[in-house]
């Protein structure tokens, strides 16, 4: 074998070593890369569970927003430190998503249109507080994090593959639903099948009873009443709904 093959033969087997080594340094930086995203989005779930932010998540629901930093100033200190605490956490959320830390989907899918109607009511009272404080660039992430959001909603609604309504097996008049009540998914039994079709209740919006104690109906598990009229003699039942369209999620007042 000659000198200029075995060089050739050393410099094709260097430039495969480096090849190699090029690949597995490139699927090493992508593994850790998925591995720390994953970490991330369990963590985000995580937070999402804690009651510390679903007390957060009900205190705005139901709080009157201030459209001022004068007024938001003028509350309680306890209360101020909620606003900026929530308002804080969805900045940090936005922040992640939009380094795609974490997918926009787990947001959609874990806190969906909250994030819209959360920014909606801090959106007055941001607007302000920019102005008078020169900081164009307060709460960015979080109105970046809504927008988004509301843009995917009205362009790709998603159907919640969750929407199930079955009949019960030896239960002629009762449907078991799985139901979206915007925080969890709950499963509910509903003495309807005499007069709805399952397939007719997929994707529709009901009114329901959410904090009762879960009861067992011909053995099947329920966490919750649906809300219906009584209708003639017979009691035919109506399921309460509403003209105009509603969030998944919002309460009954």
């Amino acid at each position: 074998m000659t000198t200029d093959i075995i060089t050739t033969i050393a410099n094709i087997a260097l430039a495969l070593s480096f090849i190699v080594g090029l690949i597995f340094g490139i699927v090493q930086v992508k593994t850790a890369a998925r591995d720390r995203r994953e970490r991330l989005t369990i963590q985000t779930l995580r937070e999402f569970q804690t009651r510390e932010f679903v007390e957060l998540m009900n205190y705005i629901n139901r709080y009157d927003m201030p459209s001022t930093r004068e007024a938001m100033l003028a509350l309680p200190d306890s209360e101020q430190v909620n606003l900026i605490q929530f308002a804080q956490e969805m900045e940090s959320l936005g922040i992640l998503v939009a380094e795609r830390l974490i997918n926009i989907d787990l947001v959609d899918k874990t806190l969906g249109s909250f994030v819209t109607t959360s920014w909606e009511k801090y959106k007055k009272m941001f607007l302000d507080v920019r102005e008078k404080q020169s900081d164009p660039f307060l709460g960015e992430y979080f109105q970046w994090l809504a927008e988004s959001i509301d843009k995917r909603m009205k362009e790709n609604p998603r159907k919640p593959f969750h929407e199930t309504a079955e009949r019960i097996v030896g239960a002629d008049k009762l449907l078991k639903l799985t139901v979206d009540i915007g925080t969890e998914i709950r499963q509910i039994c509903a003495g309807i099948a005499q007069f709805y079709e399952p397939d007719s209740l997929i994707g529709r919006k009901v009114a329901v009873v959410t904090n009762l104690a879960p009861r067992k109906l011909r053995g099947v598990e329920s966490n919750g009443m649906i809300i219906a009229a009584s209708v003639g003699p017979e009691g035919r039942p109506v399921l309460a709904g509403f003209p105009e369209d509603v969030e998944v999620g919002a309460r009954l007042k």
